[in-house]
């Protein structure tokens, strides 16, 4: 009863200040219009949390050769010297590969044989003046090939283009049909990454 009391007292004491009431509203006024510039952001953010909470559930729900093609493609994108600028889609000379060569028939001369070996060497073949070499798209072979060797010079892009194959090997991010020769799963391995016991 007491506090009752006390608190109509000071209703009744209660006059307009307008200080505080020119404060308040400014305060107020300041607090919807902040209001008004933060919403778009904080609704923007939400829906960005959104996203990445969808994403993140879709890649736990993907398989685990569907993470590891995700893997694999960001991996061989960056397996370059300047992988952190650029991804090796955006860089790379298209590897030309050379057809396998017919294998050697009984009897043949040595002229025949060395012309075989040339292929090769190629730049043994330039002051013969022999006709370049055919080449091989690399989807014929990887369709046709089990096992490849790459063979060239130190520095000749070896690596890039064993990258190169295997990002080829792939089948595309979309829901299209993957080609014949991206119907495997391919396993890129560097062999000097291998510790083999004796």
């Amino acid at each position: 009863m007491f506090g009752l009391l006390t608190t109509l007292w000071q209703i009744g004491r209660w006059r307009l200040e307008p200080i505080s009431l020119l404060l308040g509203l400014i305060l107020g006024m300041l607090l919807v219009l902040g209001m008004q510039q933060l919403w778009p952001r904080l609704a923007a953010a939400w829906r960005s949390l959104q996203q990445r909470a969808t994403a993140a559930r879709g890649r736990l729900a993907a398989s685990g050769s569907e993470r590891y093609q995700a893997e694999l493609r960001s991996h061989l994108q960056r397996y370059h010297l300047d992988g952190a600028t650029a991804h090796l889609a955006e860089i790379v000379v298209t590897p030309r590969f050379l057809q396998p060569m017919p294998e050697p028939e009984e009897g043949e001369d040595a002229l025949a044989a060395l012309l075989s070996f040339t292929r090769l060497w190629p730049e043994l073949a330039q002051p013969l003046a022999l006709p370049p070499q055919p080449l091989l798209p690399a989807a014929e072979m990887l369709a046709g090939a089990q096992r490849l060797a790459l063979v060239g010079l130190p520095g000749s892009g070896k690596s890039t283009a064993l990258a190169w194959l295997a990002l080829q090997a792939l089948p595309p991010d979309e829901d299209a049909e993957p080609a014949p020769h991206q119907q495997r799963l391919p396993v890129f391995l560097h062999i000097q990454e291998l510790t083999l016991g004796a």
